[in-house]
């Protein structure tokens, strides 16, 4: 009996096992397409839109080191895939006044472009600041802006708006505490108006 038992245990743990393995390969044989961009040094892809032709637009950060330098940097990332994933044009960006460039939200705009926002450093400074850009439909700047604050702060998340200018939420360090802050733009990326919405009191990391 002992050994029956047994054996009906091992036959369930073969076909437990046979059935993952199964679902896996299903898994796998269902995807239309995969592909793999970047480096071993840390490439981060943290955004993925279908665009209006079907295509797709992948954001994100790439690591960066300048010639003769030795100090590493970052720069953000924007790649254009058709409907089968394959690259029709791929961008990287960053801010001459700093070294250090981060992504953290986009989208593609009404005319067909791209609008992101992120965080970049200033010149011989570890702090961030803002940064907002506006490409075209081929990944080619038309603006980008930064916006000054005493602290560190960055861009967090934009959204385009039915005037066509933009949103974007931000944080910033005051002596108090973080501040959680929204700035509207118009479509060129000047700023309109800009309010603090919500102020946590303690520790803030930017």
């Amino acid at each position: 009996m002992k050994s029956r038992f047994q054996l009906i245990i091992v036959i369930l743990v073969i076909f437990s096992v046979a059935m993952t393995i199964f679902s896996a390969s299903r898994q796998v044989k269902d995807s239309e397409w995969g592909h793999i961009w970047g480096t071993s040094f840390g490439d981060y892809g943290k955004y993925v839109q279908q665009t209006s032709d079907g295509g797709y637009i992948v954001m994100g950060d790439r690591h960066t080191r300048p010639q003769n330098s030795e100090i590493d940097g970052r720069d953000v990332w924007l790649i254009k895939l058709n409907e089968q994933g394959k690259v029709e044009w791929e961008q990287t960006f960053n801010n001459p006044g700093g070294k250090y460039n981060s992504f953290s939200n986009g989208q593609q705009t009404t005319d067909g472009g791209y609008i992101f926002t992120g965080g970049t450093s200033e010149k011989w400074s570890n702090s961030m600041i803002p940064w907002l850009v506006k490409t075209d439909a081929s990944g080619e700047v038309v603006w980008e802006r930064t916006y000054q604050t005493p602290e560190c702060r960055i861009g967090y998340f934009v959204q385009q708006t039915l005037d066509y200018g933009y949103v974007l939420v931000t944080s910033t360090f005051s002596g108090s505490g973080e501040e959680i802050v929204m700035l509207k733009t118009d479509s060129q990326g000047e700023l309109e108006w800009e309010k603090v919405f919500y102020e946590l009191r303690g520790q803030a990391y930017c």
